[in-house]
């Protein structure tokens, strides 16, 4: 309950601060987080270092890893601000004419699945994505706190999103993606051990294929994209590669071989925006033994 008012009272100082105040309390909280959190910092760096292998220097790591912790602050204060914005300025807040140009091509072609790993401001990216008009569904975990699960989905749902918890979504998400709706996911990282053996990073470690199986059960594409914070200030939807299961492999094959698409871009996506790649365990950590 207590962490319920955290939240709420973070929310209430987001709208009601001037902007330009908010944003250096946001950074100067980053900051601490970053000096302070020692584990979490190393295990940053060495994230960054498994990205970019010897590509960056030792000071270039530490910079990067701080940008990170800077990012995930900016992520979470657009999002405690969600209610003060309007329909027409979340709409603008990215440049829709990719977003017209991918929908063009997939208007015939009914549901798709939009993936991405837990970088930039997702949250944001998915109501945006609903105040434009799309159906947009998801999954989210469940917080310890009924009361925070709350806040986070009352949120998440103001612009029309539908969130499903984690357990027993598989059927309703299918059942959404039947009705040429869209689903966004976060795949990079595996919950409650529904994970499956995969190369990320050229490491073996757990990571979801439901979003996989949805795709190859419903015939639908998977989109790989992020939702970034743009150099300057707005956000930016980058869409990377959209890909279709193949049913001639099996769904087995299939399966892999799609798998091994979507990594391959989301790859490519987190070493572009490394700084706004969101991995705070070491990915080591996510190994199947």
């Amino acid at each position: 309950m207590f962490g319920a008012y955290l939240y709420k009272l973070g929310a209430y100082l987001a709208i009601r601060l001037p902007r330009n105040v908010s944003e250096r309390i946001v950074r100067f909280i980053a900051d601490l987080q970053y000096f302070l959190r020692f584990k979490v910092r190393r295990s940053v760096i060495a994230n960054q270092r498994i990205v970019h292998g010897n590509t960056l220097s030792e000071k270039e790591l530490r910079k990067t890893a701080r940008s990170v912790f800077r990012s995930f602050a900016r992520t979470m204060y657009w999002f405690l601000r969600l209610p003060a914005l309007g329909v027409e300025e979340l709409k603008t807040a990215a440049d829709t004419e990719i977003l017209e140009m991918f929908s063009r091509g997939l208007s015939s072609k009914g549901g798709f699945i939009m993936t991405s790993a837990h970088m930039g401001p997702w949250e944001i990216g998915g109501v945006w994505l609903a105040a434009n008009g799309f159906k947009v569904n998801t999954v989210a975990l469940d917080h310890p706190s009924e009361p925070v699960t709350v806040f986070f989905n009352e949120r998440r749902e103001l612009f029309g999103m539908r969130v499903f918890p984690l357990k027993s979504s598989f059927m309703s998400l299918k059942h959404a993606l039947d009705r040429g709706e869209c689903i966004v996911l976060l795949v990079d990282r595996s919950y409650g051990g529904t994970g499956r053996q995969s190369r990320w990073f050229g490491r073996d470690v757990s990571l979801p294929i439901g979003h996989l199986l949805l795709a190859m059960r419903c015939r639908v594409p998977v989109v790989t994209s992020a939702f970034v914070f743009d150099v300057k200030e707005g956000f930016k939807l980058v869409i990377k590669g959209v890909h279709y299961p193949d049913p001639q492999l099996g769904e087995k094959d299939a399966i892999k071989h799609l798998q091994s698409r979507c990594l391959e871009d989301l790859e490519s996506l987190v070493k572009e925006f490394s700084d706004q790649w969101y991995q705070f365990t070491h990915l080591e950590s996510s190994r199947i033994e």
